[in-house]
């Protein structure tokens, strides 16, 4: 069952990027950065539907990260430590769940800050891990895939305001082995930061 589970993480891990290798993001993102005009890089519009009313188009500004499949959640990120990857225009013709969602460190080539949908109940005991004022439960695994740590942080119904009719959020960090003790620590200010707005 831990080989199945640990199978099952990576390959979401690795879901994370377009290409399905999240192990040479820095390529991707120096190709995708050179094909984006400098003056719409960083901010994006997302469509959001409201019931009995017509989309409602908002910019997402610089240093804020949409939960697309938890809505209304956003995190704060440093612009000058985190790259936003999201593909937000595509909200307006895809379903949230197919649309990329996650950051990239700008210093560590491997470390990543992904969105996961909610999740099963896993043979694993979490950690409690308070971050701020938003508390969460994580499960770490090392080595998934092979040279990789990943770990769920499953936020742990702190949110005031927020219905978890469809499950706790679930965010996935994962790097290398080698740059996940920096990878982690930066993480985790962006993941404090969690909120209603």
């Amino acid at each position: 069952m831990v080989v199945f589970v640990a199978n099952f993480i990576g390959r979401a891990c690795a879901a994370i990027h377009p290409s399905g290798n999240s192990l040479t993001p820095s390529a991707i993102t120096e190709s995708k950065l050179a094909s984006i005009p400098t003056q719409t890089r960083f901010s994006a519009k997302i469509s959001t539907p409201v019931v009995g009313v017509t989309k409602t188009t908002t910019v997402v500004p610089l240093g804020v990260f949409v939960l697309l499949i938890y809505p209304p959640l956003f995190m704060n990120y440093d612009v000058a430590v985190w790259e936003d990857e999201s593909q937000y225009a595509e909200v307006s013709h895809k379903p949230v769940y197919s649309i990329l969602n996650y950051l990239q460190s700008r210093g560590l080539e491997t470390c990543q800050i992904g969105i996961q949908g909610p999740t099963g109940d896993f043979p694993f005991t979490p950690e409690a891990v308070q971050l701020d004022s938003v508390r969460y439960e994580v499960i770490t695994f090392t080595d998934s895939p092979p040279g990789f740590t990943a770990a769920y942080y499953i936020e742990n119904s702190s949110l005031k305001g927020f219905s978890y009719k469809t499950g706790s959020p679930v965010l996935v960090l994962q790097a290398s082995l080698v740059e996940w003790k920096e990878c982690k620590t930066s993480a985790e200010k962006v993941l404090s930061t969690l909120r209603v707005p």
